[in-house]
């Protein structure tokens, strides 16, 4: 496993073969993919960024979607050599990766989202689920200024380690995973909770993205993997998202919680492996 930059991103790199983007989401690092980017370097080349806003690549924004699937856009042009390469997302690398399946679909191949659905089906949900409402209160309280930040880095981020403990009870971290992740956010904050803030601010322009955003589609084939025990984005959530595809999209749900990717590393490689192997 080597670091490197691409597309003005920092990286992970290993393995060869067709090249495969993963992006991570929060409170998570690249290195929360080193699990299944083992199992999987002897048939791909693996590409893990540090998303915009976590540290080292650059933390100063914007960070609304549209931003995010530029800069993203950016690092796998670069990464894929100007070639189209596999995309494969985890929450907000979930979201960030359905933007550019719709808006660049000329850079991607077949992709894999993770744990949050298609966002205007998430969004549609939400408004309706009094039980999603409550799951997505931190969504709420990340809009406040100031507090947040100071919350999560409490107690050496001890905040961080009850989310988890919520969000995906049996997941077992690497070695070392917890001081790349806390050291990241140290370095990073307030930039990772202003995808969150982006969402609802500034309203006219979101308002306007959004009603933008209904009328595309997703062309690819898709795999979506989600944990039936999470506790941050219910799996129940995706009911209604293949509306916005015209591409195949298979669901598979999951006997896990949230970070399915380090909870159950063998499941996800073999599941990511066939799916990017088909022809």
């Amino acid at each position: 496993m080597e670091r490197t930059r691409l597309g003005g991103l920092e990286c992970w790199v290993t393995g060869e073969g067709p090249t495969v983007v993963l992006l991570h989401g929060f409170p998570d690092v690249p290195q929360g993919w080193h699990p299944v980017m083992e199992r999987l370097a002897d048939r791909f080349r693996l590409v893990a960024p540090y998303m915009p806003g976590y540290a080292p690549s650059p933390t100063d924004g914007p960070f609304d979607v549209d931003s995010l699937c530029e800069q993203v856009d950016a690092h796998l042009v670069a990464a894929g050599n100007g070639e189209p390469v596999h995309l494969v997302g985890h929450d907000w690398g979930s979201v960030v990766a359905q933007q550019i399946l719709m808006r660049h679909p000329e850079h991607v191949k077949r992709a894999v989202t993770m744990s949050v659905p298609h966002p205007l089906a998430f969004l549609s949900h939400t408004a309706t689920s009094p039980r999603q409402l409550v799951l997505s209160t931190y969504m709420f309280f990340f809009q406040l200024p100031l507090l947040p930040e100071a919350t999560l880095r409490a107690n050496h981020f001890a905040i961080l380690r009850w989310l988890w403990s919520r969000w995906s009870p049996d997941v077992a971290l690497p070695e070392g995973y917890w001081d790349a992740l806390t050291t990241c956010l140290d370095a990073s904050l307030p930039a990772p909770l202003e995808y969150y803030r982006g969402i609802l601010r500034p309203v006219v322009p979101q308002v306007k993205r959004m009603r933008a955003a209904s009328g595309l589609r997703i062309p690819h084939d898709v795999l979506y993997l989600c944990g039936k025990h999470d506790k941050a984005v219910g799996p129940e959530a995706r009911r209604g998202q293949s509306k916005y595809f015209t591409g195949r999209l298979e669901e598979v749900e999951l006997d896990a919680g949230h970070f399915l990717q380090l909870e159950q590393p063998d499941v996800i490689a073999k599941y990511v492996g066939e799916w990017l192997s088909e022809t």
